[in-house]
């Protein structure tokens, strides 16, 4: 059993309560939640650490009892208490009085500042948590500062996330993004080592979508090509619909992009900045799941579709 903490900035909640729906099956009322699932947290944006949980208890001594019975032998461990359950308030010094309680169950050298192995401990709805911790490590991060990056470009978290909302536990899906401008999804996807093609109409945003793979060392192919002419079939398409006043995109151009779409992929995660559901339908893709992203001047709609 695990024990994942998640977070989010306050207009990204539906995004991620659409990625756990997606991975976990799950709608979130808290920051928290268990579940039997063994997930790769590097590869969401919202897991922030995950507890692999060793022992658990109601009662704190029942749980000193359990730890001392799993036999521990660590050298560089450190013992910390994690604040994940919001209703429960820990001061300082009774976190301190805590760990160490745990530790001393615990064979081997303490290293308190370049640990080997974190133990978390914390209390959640009542019951005392004793794990392994394992932190996301943030490696999207340096997506952030791709050499070419457009005002009106897709953000790195959102491309992330929807890359997770449509391939789900299957890695193995030939992925396809037919707009995929300076590259944001098609570098997320070569990280995650997902089979990805990139395709866009503009030749000079084409050429800075290769700057920007060829900087961060990965191979993928991109072709400056209009989706119409795209005779390849993939399993899902990710597609961020131009807008802006960089990309001014007509409601037939649009459409020509989805029906495009349905013609050759059979799932697909659409962002658009308005509700498209009509022109999904009438494209014919099935809206299953969908997450409203709030900005200061617009909202994004995160689409997840299957062909009907």
């Amino acid at each position: 059993m695990f024990l994942y903490y998640i977070n989010y900035r306050p207009d990204e909640s539906d995004l991620c309560n659409l990625e756990m729906r997606v991975i976990f099956n799950k709608d979130l009322s808290e920051k928290y939640f268990l579940s039997e699932k063994d997930f790769d947290i590097d590869r969401s944006v919202f897991i922030k650490y995950k507890i692999d949980i060793l022992a658990s208890s109601n009662s704190f001594d029942e749980l000193i009892k359990k730890v001392e019975k799993l036999n521990i032998n660590q050298e560089k461990y450190k013992v910390k208490y994690f604040d994940v359950d919001d209703k429960v308030k820990v001061e300082f010094n009774e976190k301190h009085r805590l760990e160490g309680i745990i530790g001393e169950r615990i064979e081997g050298d303490v290293d308190v500042y370049n640990p080997k192995v974190m133990f978390a401990l914390t209390l959640v709805d009542g019951t005392w948590i004793f794990g392994r911790y394992i932190k996301n490590s943030g490696e999207w991060h340096k997506h952030e500062h791709k050499p070419v990056y457009y005002c009106n470009a897709l953000p790195v978290r959102i491309a992330r996330s929807m890359l997770n909302i449509g391939l789900g536990d299957n890695l193995n899906k030939k992925v396809v993004d037919p707009c995929c401008g300076v590259g944001t999804v098609l570098l997320e996807a070569a990280a995650l080592s997902v089979d990805i093609e990139g395709y866009d109409i503009n030749d000079k945003v084409v050429e800075n979508a290769v700057k920007n793979i060829e900087f961060f060392g990965y191979d993928v192919k991109v072709e400056n090509k209009d989706i119409a002419n795209v005779d390849k079939k993939y399993d899902l398409a990710i597609i961020d619909l131009p807008y802006g006043i960089l990309s001014i995109t007509s409601d037939e151009e649009i459409m020509h992009i989805l029906k495009s779409a349905a013609r050759i992929t059979k799932e697909a995660v659409i962002a658009a900045v308005s509700d498209i559901r009509k022109e999904l339908d009438e494209a014919g893709f099935k809206v299953v799941d969908y997450a409203v992203v709030p900005k200061k001047h617009f909202k994004r709609f995160i689409f997840k579709c299957i062909l009907k």
